[in-house]
């Protein structure tokens, strides 16, 4: 998976690399988004035929975006949602939120090895090296 932007601009959906190369674009009329799995993965498709391999990581950001992409549809002439800041900033707190419980978590096996098994070894290691500092020759 790699990083990409998506901008509407009239009733065209661009799509960008992250050095901002367009690499992408469809009529917003021809562009449909389905839903792959209940792992965030979802299919654009543009007339019938896959194009791109989205993974979402927040169902509002999805809801968002499928909107703008009906608006965008409809009309060239089309305007982003008015909303206000404290509306914005809810938004934002609820996308970081809804991608930090999808993101995959790594489970780390617990060790049964306890501080004085660590230090119990040590001991041993020390009086073996303690040892063999005395012998002269490998053969001791």
């Amino acid at each position: 998976m790699e990083w990409r932007e998506f901008a509407l601009t009239g009733s065209m959906l661009d799509v960008y690399n992250l050095d901002k190369k367009k690499t992408h674009s469809f009529r917003a009329s021809e562009v449909t988004i389905a839903d792959m799995s209940s792992e965030g993965l979802y299919s654009l498709d543009v007339n019938g035929q896959r194009q791109l391999v989205l993974r979402v990581s927040s169902q509002s950001r999805l809801t968002k975006f499928l909107h703008v992409l009906v608006l965008a549809a409809t009309t060239s002439q089309w305007t982003p949602p008015v909303v206000d800041v404290l509306t914005s900033l809810l938004s934002v707190a609820t996308d970081i939120v809804e991608a930090d419980a999808r993101s995959p978590t790594k489970e780390v096996n617990v060790s049964t090895v306890s501080i004085d098994h660590v230090q119990a070894h040590l001991v041993d290691m020390h009086a073996m090296y303690q040892l063999q500092a005395t012998c002269s020759t490998m053969e001791q």
